[in-house]
């Protein structure tokens, strides 16, 4: 039974002006946090870490103040609030989304975990299948822009990098709310000598918004650190499970869909660091499965189970000379895939990287980056990229990057078959050229950011159709030419109580150069979209968090979404209560999958 909806009033669409008005008049009135420093030391944006006002690609960090405070309860719903940030969510609560970059498509965007792939090659709706909770995370980093040049295959839009805590913790936390939803939350740590030690456990679940939409999940993550003179050891290992009402999720013809995966994670970590060098050794593996039925009604029936497995050795080597950074090292990946619908598939990729970052003076940056990929089917590949960054004043600074990016197909894409829909075994992999150029300024308690970008895109993989009567079917479209402004802005105030006001604007122009056919992603970006929050601290201690959202998607009707969060500390715990989608509006982030009305919960955090 489909969930009911109310009407939004005409005054909801107000929203937006007035709280750019009110952000604008804040910034007039608000005296500034003078001691406030945003300089963080990034490490997504380039093979080596580096700070935040010396990068020359944009970059947006989520904290960890950001992430405690936040409305949302799931990583995928953290993201679904950044600016620049496309989150095409089925569900809420991390049950499934998919995170496109700058118009590009989730196919088309680089998920990372402490640096490791993510990226699923059954196919991307399970990049966000990773053991980590929204309390295991330390800080999010987002590379607006191609990225094929660091990481190779699937950076083609962006890269999001997901960095997990590392200090050993003893805390829980216990909430519930609307449509039964009830969880809880475990962490504990201990350190013995230079031996460190964390493990987590999250348990969710609920009934769900409307009908098949019920979900219950298991995310479990220990992480250990080792030291020694010579060298660090770490390991990262973690399992998460998903059971959930899978309405419509891929065809609106199949309300009955049901689907349960499973992901299991082991990351061995050894890193050797010298005064001008450090050489690491990383050794991964990823296993998937994905147990997916059509029409519940009929179990039996074009159910599909799949199981991938995905092992990567990565050996990067950093070194320092002067005013130089250097990063070089090679990566070697095997991808197989046992699959009851799409059959038994294995490829490899090689590849070998080289980064080399260059101080002109104290005024004139330049980075210089080169990826070669090899793939048995095409042979060598070649993906440069040009960053240049020069410092006009302490405080502001012009950049412009020149890149070339690709995405391989998943194996869904190659060989998928159902009634609904058709894989393609003779696809193309996708290219593109990107070019940007931006401004930044920041000061004591302020930071601007600008940017124009353009993305030439060659051989773009999508489901498209002729007519809604027919099956969805993958192709190489011809080109995708996508033309952006991005903006983003953040503001830390210091009046009678402290406020962090932050805004992010993005508008976007995609041609669409096959002419007659619908599509299911590709072009169902978003046109523009404006985010805009705050973070405030009031009377008695009393802390609220708030968001809103309004987004124009190519093909839908502007939606805008508001959220917030109250929170207020005791003695032995914090106690909250966050409410999503205050208005109940009503909107699709991907076409056909109704998302969730007002929203209630409530919770508590405690030390153990």
């Amino acid at each position: 039974m489909e969930m009911e909806r109310q009407k939004s009033p005409a005054w909801r669409m107000t929203v937006p002006a007035a709280l750019i008005l009110a952000f604008i008049t804040g910034i007039a009135l608000a005296d500034p946090v003078v001691d406030y420093e945003f300089d963080p030391v990034i490490v997504t944006a380039n093979r080596f870490p580096a700070s935040f006002s010396n990068l020359t690609r944009a970059v947006t960090l989520v904290d960890s103040q950001q992430i405690a405070r936040t409305p949302a309860h799931s990583i995928a719903d953290l993201l679904s609030t950044i600016g620049g940030v496309d989150m095409m969510r089925r569900a809420a609560h991390g049950v499934q989304g998919e995170a496109g970059i700058r118009g590009g498509s989730f196919e088309e965007t680089l998920v990372l975990v402490n640096g490791v792939r993510m990226n699923d090659p059954q196919t991307a709706h399970h990049n966000f299948d990773i053991p980590v909770a929204l309390q295991d995370v330390e800080r999010i980093e987002i590379l607006h822009g191609p990225g094929s040049d660091l990481y190779g295959a699937d950076a083609l839009a962006g890269v999001i990098n997901i960095i997990t805590k590392k200090q050993a913790t003893n805390s829980g936390e216990l909430y519930g709310g609307d449509f039964a939803l009830a969880g809880g939350y475990v962490s504990l740590g201990g350190s013995k000598g230079q031996l460190h030690n964390r493990v987590s456990t999250q348990l969710s679940r609920s009934d769900g918004y409307m009908e098949n939409t019920d979900f219950s999940s298991v995310n479990v993550l220990y992480n250990a650190d080792f030291t020694t003179p010579a060298a660090r050891v770490s390991l990262l290992s973690g399992y998460c499970r998903k059971k959930f009402g899978a309405n419509s999720f891929y065809s609106s013809a199949f309300p009955n869909e049901r689907e349960q995966t499973a992901t299991t994670l082991a990351v061995l970590r050894v890193e050797q660091i010298k005064t001008a060098f450090s050489w690491t050794t990383q050794l991964s593996w990823k296993r998937h499965f994905d147990d997916f039925i059509l029409d519940n009604q009929r179990p039996d029936w074009n159910r599909s189970r799949h199981t991938g497995n995905t092992v990567t050795l990565e050996m990067p080597i950093l070194l320092q000379t002067g005013g130089r950074l250097l990063a070089f090292g090679g990566i070697m990946q095997v991808e197989t895939l046992h699959s009851s619908n799409l059959g038994d598939h294995e490829r490899s990729r090689g590849s070998l990287f080289f980064a080399l970052q260059q101080n002109m003076g104290r005024n004139l940056m330049f980075n210089t980056s080169v990826n070669t990929c090899y793939y048995p089917q095409y042979g060598w590949k070649i993906w440069p990229a040009q960053d240049i960054a020069w410092r006009l004043h302490d405080n502001l600074k012009l950049y412009a990057t020149a890149a070339r990016s690709f995405r391989m197909p998943s194996f869904t894409e190659l060989y998928y078959h159902t009634p609904a829909n058709l894989g393609n075994p003779s696809l193309k992999y996708s290219q593109a050229i990107s070019l940007e150029g931006g401004i930044e300024w920041q000061a004591a308690g302020y930071y601007v950011h600008m940017a124009i970008f353009s993305r030439r895109g060659e051989n773009m993989i999508d489901w498209a159709r002729k007519d809604a009567a027919d099956p969805w079917q993958v192709m190489n479209v011809a080109r995708q030419n996508t033309f952006g402004l991005e903006t983003m802005m953040r503001a830390v105030y210091n009046g009678r109580f402290q406020s962090v006001l932050h805004c992010g604007w993005m508008l976007l122009d995609t041609g669409k150069a096959t002419p007659g056919y619908l599509s299911k992603y590709l072009f169902n970006s978003i046109k523009y979209q404006l985010t805009i929050g705050g973070d405030h601290t009031l009377p008695y201690k009393l802390g609220v968090t708030w968001q809103v959202k309004h987004t124009k998607r190519q093909a839908n009707m502007p939606y805008t979404v508001a959220d917030i969060a109250l929170f207020k500390p005791f003695r032995s715990c914090d106690v909250y209560v966050k409410i999503s989608n205050i208005f109940s509006a009503r909107y699709n982030e991907v076409s056909g999958v109704p998302m969730a009305g007002r929203w209630f919960s409530a919770g508590l955090k405690y030390d153990l």
